[in-house]
């Protein structure tokens, strides 16, 4: 029980341990209760946001929507790979290869019908803007 206390001490501080032990005279579940909000408060105020490029970090890059092409079944490049790696940070299952195949579409169209869009398969506009809504 006295490593308990040592502990306590140790990461409240004497003044605060003291106040709650002595002063208030309260019990052990108490201070420990009020230990925990403490440092739950700490933790908290210690969390940063992560500031990467990486998709593991939930990053959401921004789309220019005056430059962005229509994609369809057939079409190649970068852009098919930008909204390929968007619909796969999304949870939706393709490739990311920059051809727009069979498993791109069924992965626009799962997309398309969860955000209640139009079930085209093809990406245009109101599909790249739902992609990206975050931005």
């Amino acid at each position: 029980m006295e490593d308990i206390f040592e502990w306590l001490q140790d990461q409240l501080g004497s003044f605060l341990l003291l106040l709650v032990l002595k002063r208030l005279r309260l019990g052990i579940s108490i201070a420990i209760i009020l230990f925990i909000v403490v440092i739950l408060w700490r933790i908290g105020n210690q969390i940063k946001p992560a500031r990467s490029n990486s998709s593991s970090y939930n990053y959401t890059p921004c789309l220019n929507m005056s430059k962005v092409p229509t994609l369809r079944m057939g079409s190649k490049g970068k852009a098919v790979e930008v909204m390929q790696r968007r619909l796969s940070d999304l949870g939706y299952s393709t490739t990311i290869d920059g051809e727009f195949g069979k498993a791109t579409q069924q992965a626009v169209v799962n997309f398309q019908n969860s955000r209640g869009l139009r079930l085209d398969g093809v990406v245009g506009d109101r599909t790249w803007i739902g992609l990206f809504k975050q931005c």
